[in-house]
This record gives C-alpha cells, structure tokens and sequence, in this order.
C-alpha cells in the first residue's frame, strides 16, 4: 500500500514537472516565433527604409539635375529656380527624418508624392516663366524694330523736312532777288540838283546867300528821271542830309532800310511826289532846326529803299 502511494506521487510529481517542462517549452517556442516576426518585420522596415531613402534621393537629384537645366541667361528667372532648390532641399531633410525613424513609412511615402509633385509644379512654373519671358524678349524685339523703324523714319522725314526748308529759304531768296530787281528796275532815278541857300526877309521875298551864318533855309532841286517800269501814281522820296561833321540831321528818329546793304539809315524828309513816268523837276525847301554850319553837306535821296541819286552843296 506504501509503496503504491510512493509510486503514484512519483507519477504525479513527474506529471508535473513534464506539464511544466511543456509550458516551458511552449512559452519558448511562441517567444522565438515572436521574435522572429520582430526580426522579419524589423528587416522589411529597414528595407523598406532603405528603398524610401534611395527612391528619394533619385527624384531628389532627378529634380536639382531638371532644374539646373532650366538655367539660362535671366537672373531673375535663375534665383527663382534656387529658391525652390533650397525648398526641395528642405523637404527632403524632412521626409529623411521621417525614414530613419521608420515610425511611420506611409508618411514618408505619402510626403515623397507630394515632394514628386511640388517639382512638377516647379517645372511648370519655371517653364510658364520663360515661355512668358521669351514673349516678352519677342516683344521688346519688335518694338525696338517698331521703334528702330519710327526713328527712321523720323529721321528721313527730318531730313526731307531740311531739304524743303532749305528749298523753301532758297525760293525766298530768289523771290527776294527777283522782287528787288523788279523793285530797283522801277526805282525812280533823279539827278540835276540844284541847291542854294536863302535868307528870308518879311516881304515875303528871299535871297540867295553863301555863308551858314546868313542862311535861313535851303532849297534842293532836282530832276526826276522817265522810268517806263514804274507804274504811275505817288511816289515816295526819302531825303537823307548829312552835315559836315558827318551826322544825318534828323529832327525825329526815322529810319529806312537800305535795300543795297541792309541796314537801317536815318532820313531827314519825307516828299511824296506824284508820278506820271515823265521826268520833270521837283524842288523842297529844307531848314536846319539846329542851324546852318560852315562845310559840305551831303544829300542824298531813296526811292523804294536804293539810293535814286546824291548830291552835295557847302556853305563859307
């Protein structure tokens, strides 16, 4: 009976410790499966990872390779294109802090879309730029030809105006030569003179005199020439006296133009003579108002502004 009982507690100490044995082994079996799953799904991530990282920095480098070639002469256009190198550039050291975490890979797959995308954009929005640069270079072209064009024209317009200017002033000048011609073909001649001077007396009656001391007044005389040019009508005589000192006696600043030289000349009278394109005799007498001095005087007469003749008469 002893024994019995001995025997049947070895079997149930050995079912025991053999019911032990098997949930160890058991809780071991499971533990290595379980980590060999960690183990697997650890070595896909870090693969995956790695595949992330790689196909990041292809599209990375694709992207700064496609950009560069973007690159041209326009500066502008240039320093657009590394800003968005900089902002890629930033991009990617997100997404990489996101792969070597491995915390959570859809993220990163997700932001590496949306890093394909953004350069995409970047693309299209360099190409548009230069598309609208090379729209406005062709612009700029053509109104530089445009304007090229207009300041050609302008300057043949320019010098066309010249050459009509010049043939105007040249027709003028003609005109002018013509026109006096004409005027010193009809200029009234006149010669002959006759003057003396004369004391007045109060009857009315005057006397010839030689010394300026005695002389009231002078009289000039003078023949007016036939000229058949010259239309019929009043004409214009302008006296012009100069005194021995050589100074026109004027008792006003009247002046006439001398048609032979140009300039202005003082007159001394006016006389208006009507003209029958005879010749005949006219006389006017002149008084000196700051009387008469010793010497030569000059007299000269115009018509039409040409000098029609001249004379000269001395008082002792």
């Amino acid at each position: 009976m002893t024994t019995n009982n001995s025997q049947q507690r070895l079997i149930a100490i050995a079912s025991v410790i053999v019911v032990a044995l098997l949930g160890v082994a058991i809780f071991l079996l499971v533990s290595n499966i379980n980590k060999g799953k960690a183990l697997e799904e650890k070595a896909m991530a870090l693969e995956q990872s790695a595949m992330l990282a790689d196909s990041l920095e292809n599209q990375y480098n694709d992207a700064i390779i496609e950009l560069d070639n973007l690159k041209g002469d326009n500066e502008e256009l240039n320093a657009i294109i590394e800003q968005q190198k900089a902002e890629l550039a930033e991009q990617k050291t997100k997404i990489n802090s996101l792969i070597r975490s491995r915390k959570d890979l859809d993220q990163a797959r997700a932001e590496i879309k949306n890093l394909t995308a953004q350069v995409n954009d970047y693309i299209a929005q360099v190409n548009q730029l230069k598309d609208e640069n090379a729209e406005l270079t062709d612009q700029n072209l053509m109104l530089s030809e445009n304007l090229s064009q207009e300041k050609m024209q302008n300057e043949e317009l320019q010098t066309a105006k010249a050459a009509l200017v010049s043939e105007k002033q040249q027709l003028e000048t003609e005109k002018t030569y013509l026109t006096d011609k004409v005027t010193f073909a009809s200029v009234i001649k006149v010669s002959g003179f006759e003057i003396e001077g004369y004391k007045l007396r109060d009857t009315d009656k005057k006397s010839k005199k030689r010394y300026a001391k005695n002389v009231d007044q002078v009289e000039v005389c003078f023949n007016v020439a036939e000229n058949k040019v010259a239309n019929p009508g009043v004409e214009t005589f302008y006296v012009r006296i100069i005194n021995p000192v050589g100074e026109t006696v004027a008792a006003e600043q009247r002046t006439i133009v001398n048609k032979e030289t140009g300039s202005e000349i003082l007159y001394t009278e006016k006389l208006q003579q009507e003209y029958d394109n005879e010749a005949e005799k006219v006389c006017f007498n002149w008084v000196d108002p700051n009387g008469f001095q010793q010497g030569t005087y000059e007299v000269e007469l115009y018509n039409k502004g040409f000098l029609a003749g001249k004379s000269s008469f001395r008082l002792k």
